[in-house]
């Protein structure tokens, strides 16, 4: 079943990971799946062929079809990022529920040539991909194809791996003050 996320353990790991459930509420469902005869429950990130990511605190995967998101605002601008929660992170830090821009979410590296049309439709696309060698080769890739319209923006945190843990940290920056 799909439904509103509700279930108190997903709400938590939301928090646990500094998303604004409302943020999540807007983008994402809870989905109840069984693996034989154990039944689960995660939060669920719909993918542009109908497949789902999964994320909760023990489990991160998908269910096929394997494929990218994408939000189309017909703007000349596009926003790329490697996972939802990467998407997620940046909305919660603009105070935003939804994409206001087009954005596309890889939901894997190995998804970028599925973005690639939608992404040379647009003039300026900001790369917003992991500070690790799986990001650092899938910018120089795009940049492969689009030259100077990707602009990396990776170095808005630098000192972390991706947009969620830098979230995170501002979170704990705010606690202390």
């Amino acid at each position: 079943g799909v439904g509103e996320i509700r279930h108190p353990a997903l709400i938590g790991y939301l928090r646990e990971r500094g998303i604004d459930p409302a943020v999540a509420g807007a983008l994402c469902r809870e989905v109840h799946y069984a693996v034989g005869e154990r039944r689960f429950f995660a939060i669920g990130f719909r993918n542009d062929a109908g497949g789902w990511e999964l994320r909760s605190p023990q489990f991160k995967g998908s269910s096929a079809p394997k494929s990218i998101t994408t939000f189309d605002r017909h703007g000349d601008t596009a926003l790329l990022f490697e996972g939802f929660f990467d998407l997620l992170s940046y909305l919660t830090l603009q105070h935003k529920a939804t994409p206001t821009a087009d954005t596309a979410v890889l939901n894997s590296v190995v998804n970028l040539p599925r973005a690639l049309p939608f992404l040379a439709r647009h003039t300026t696309i900001h790369a917003f991909l992991d500070n690790d060698e799986a990001g650092r080769r899938t910018f120089q890739r795009l940049y492969d194809c689009f030259g100077e319209k990707v602009i990396d923006r990776s170095s808005l945190y630098a000192d972390h791996k991706d947009l969620n843990e830098f979230l995170l940290s501002k979170n704990a920056e705010q606690c202390i003050t």
